[in-house]
């Protein structure tokens, strides 16, 4: 199994939250993020933490091979065409889940939730935290 990790995933894996992409990395899925959502993941990490702790775990999570960071031809494109009303970091792990024909693991998050009421085909698309857990 292979899932598009968003990077409100990665940090409610990060942060203890939840367990499900642990779970799910320790069974043999390959999870996998663009440059931008593990950038946004480090920007987080360095207003939480600070620069020298967020550049630490960023290192131990790419030499890890647990978070693959991957950008496929015309994911910058198709993430910029994004026309659901949602944060430009989310519409890039919705593009790579489609290069890569595969689910997109969220964060649960509100604007999601009513952009996937408004888009049946981003609904097919996307996997919540909370929805791997069980």
């Amino acid at each position: 199994m292979r899932l598009a990790v968003d990077t409100g995933a990665l940090l409610a894996t990060l942060d203890g939250t939840s367990d499900a992409l642990v779970k799910l990395a320790e069974r043999g899925a390959q999870l996998v993020m663009t440059p931008v959502n593990m950038a946004e993941a480090y920007y987080v990490l360095c207003r939480r933490l600070g620069e020298a702790e967020a550049a630490a775990i960023v290192k131990d999570l790419v030499e890890s091979d647990v978070v693959h960071v991957v950008s496929p031809p015309g994911v910058h494109v198709e993430a910029a065409r994004c026309r659901n009303s949602i944060a430009l970091a989310d519409c890039y792990s919705i593009s790579l889940a489609r290069r890569l024909g595969i689910k997109a693991v969220f964060n649960r998050e509100r604007e999601l939730e009513e952009a996937m009421g408004r888009d049946p085909q981003l609904a097919r698309l996307i996997v919540f935290l909370d929805q791997l857990q069980h």
